[in-house]
């Protein structure tokens, strides 16, 4: 055989190599598992439940699908079901028993398929309360409260201090929470406001708030 002969050889070699290398990565980077959530009252239970479902991309029978609950704040999820694919690779599960809507606290639930994970579906919990109130002469605290269920630590986040002028809240001031020396899971921001008779609020604005709550302002009070 020729040395030009070999050479071509060669890297006909090296390139099925790599295009089969692709392939494969391609198609491990292309695997997945979806999952959907439907909440459900149960009578006999007098309990919420939640049937959950979805497919593996491999289409496979026999596999198994595990559903993962988190808390937010609380770091990694524990298993709550695991399922079985059936043909063509859908599953389904039923998660009992799981917190009513109106509950607030924030979870997500996710499935996993060998290492790959189903987009997480989130519910957005809510703040046990924000508050304010004056506590001296121009001093107006404010005060947030998250629940025990999502201890999210909010330290050096940022409150906002709205004031109601023309029917409209207009931002007045912000402050950075800092932890209460007492209360477990409750912040506190101090703003200083010149004049009395003022009709303020306290805003948790959603980049605050995230990722566990949505945005939340309290009821108004005055300076």
């Amino acid at each position: 055989m020729s040395r030009r002969a070999l050479a071509l050889g060669l890297l006909a070699l090296v390139v099925a190599s790599a295009l089969v290398a692709r392939t494969q990565a391609h198609g491990s980077a292309g695997q997945s598992v979806s999952m959907t959530f439907v909440r459900f009252f149960d009578v006999a239970c007098n309990c919420y439940k939640a049937r959950v479902s979805g497919r593996i991309s491999s289409g496979r029978a026999g596999e198994e699908v595990v559903v993962l609950e988190e808390y937010c704040g609380r770091g990694s999820g524990r298993a709550v079901v695991l399922a079985t694919t059936r043909d063509g690779g859908f599953w389904q599960a039923e998660i009992s028993p799981v917190a009513r809507p109106d509950f607030p606290v924030a979870i997500s639930y996710r499935a996993r398929w060998n290492d790959k994970l189903s987009e997480p579906i989130a519910f957005r919990g809510r703040f046990e309360s924000v508050s304010g109130t004056r506590v001296g002469s121009g001093a107006q605290r404010v005060t947030v409260v998250t629940p025990d269920t999502n201890p999210v630590n909010l330290k050096g986040r940022q409150v906002l201090l709205q004031r109601r002028v023309s029917g409209a809240w207009r931002r007045i001031g912000a402050a950075r929470l800092g932890p209460h020396r007492v209360r477990f899971y409750t912040f506190t921001a101090t703003f200083t406001v010149p004049r009395r008779g003022w009709t303020l609020r306290a805003l948790v604005p959603a980049k605050t708030a995230a990722p566990c709550f949505g945005a939340r302002a309290s009821e108004p009070w005055v300076s």
